[in-house]
């Protein structure tokens, strides 16, 4: 990573949050950050401040911001003249941790990375089903305890027939279907705005909330973040649910009312669940969820391979590349500033 240097005029500052550096983590694809560095007059380097979240000293001093899952909240914008950043780069696809109205009122544009998640979150969203379907973390202890007998014993589930639902049929959810299609599976998806196209290509059908809840056999929740979907798998949900049907949750924590979901498995309502995310995170050893041998858990890191940091490395780089040539910017959030340039 670049250091920087005495700045030069028409120097464009690239500011990378910590999370790039401190984790001792390889985040960036090696290539693809070696093409930002070398895009004219760019000097990257980690963001000044070591603050858990952008402050007003960053939006000052750069060009562009680059985050993952650091903050960008209210409280960076409150120097509004001295903003020099125009555009922030998410690596990755949620943006709840970013304040969209300030960014938009500051005129700063706002892109994801979704072409660097579909497909490794929709593998991960396979993975956990057939690991569930198998009962694969359950015989995996019980072998390591010594009950080969027991092992030897238990019941999965068949996937032929079932039905495969989503809460959602956005970019990850139809990736998923995509992937699942081979298994001969009923599909079924909720969506306010669905693409209807893409349903019928898929083999979908398009349903309303109530009956992907009550029709599941395997419910994944792949909607966004926001205040109206907050707890939208609750108690009351989770009661409609089939018996013995599994949830699986690799998109928000908040999504999943862990306390009635807890409820729900200690009650075996539910079979199981798969889930990478969770209510608070990183979420501590002494989560009650962490008592049930049917759940499989993840840090919030499960489609976390080298396929998805090339690509989603390839989509920040893409939005920094046009915004510095005045292209329309791919992938951006608040698109009323669809002509912002530099």
């Amino acid at each position: 990573m670049n250091t920087t240097s005495p700045e030069t005029p028409g120097t464009i500052k690239i500011g990378m949050t910590r999370e790039f550096v401190d984790s001792g983590a390889q985040i960036w694809d090696r290539d693809v950050f070696a093409r930002v560095s070398a895009l004219p007059n760019v000097v990257v380097s980690p963001v000044s401040s070591d603050a858990a979240g952008i402050v007003a000293q960053d939006l000052a001093e750069y060009d562009i911001l680059v985050v993952r899952k650091t903050g960008v909240p209210e409280t960076a914008f409150t120097k509004p003249d001295t903003i020099r950043t125009r555009l922030i780069a998410r690596f990755g696809v949620g943006y709840d941790h970013i304040a969209m109205d300030a960014c938009t009122r500051n005129g700063i544009a706002v892109t994801i990375s979704p072409d660097g998640v579909r497909r490794p979150v929709a593998g991960s969203i396979v993975a956990l089903v057939m690991a569930l379907s198998h009962r694969l973390r359950e015989k995996d202890l019980l072998i390591r305890r010594g009950d080969w007998p027991q092992g030897r014993v238990m019941l999965g589930m068949g996937l032929e027939g079932r039905a495969f639902a989503s809460v959602g049929f956005g970019n990850i959810a139809r990736e998923a279907f995509r992937l699942m299609r081979p298994f001969g599976m009923r599909y079924l998806a909720s969506d306010p705005a669905p693409d209807l196209a893409a349903a019928d290509d898929l083999g979908v059908e398009i349903v309303d909330f109530d009956t992907v809840l009550r029709e599941a056999d395997f419910l994944a929740v792949n909607c966004p973040l926001m205040p109206s979907t907050k707890h939208i798998i609750n108690a009351e949900a989770l009661a409609r649910m089939k018996p013995g049907a599994y949830l699986i949750n690799t998109a928000r924590g908040q999504l999943v009312d862990q306390q009635a979901l807890v409820a729900a498995l200690a009650s075996n309502r539910l079979a199981g669940a798969g889930l990478d995310v969770f209510e608070s995170e990183p979420t501590g050893a002494d989560n009650p969820l962490f008592a049930f041998d049917q759940v499989i858990a993840a840090p919030h890191s499960l489609c976390w391979t080298d396929e998805c940091a090339r690509l989603t490395s390839e989509c920040v780089y893409n939005a920094i590349a046009a915004h510095l040539d005045g292209r329309p910017l791919p992938h951006l959030v608040n698109r009323s500033l669809s002509d912002v340039a530099q």
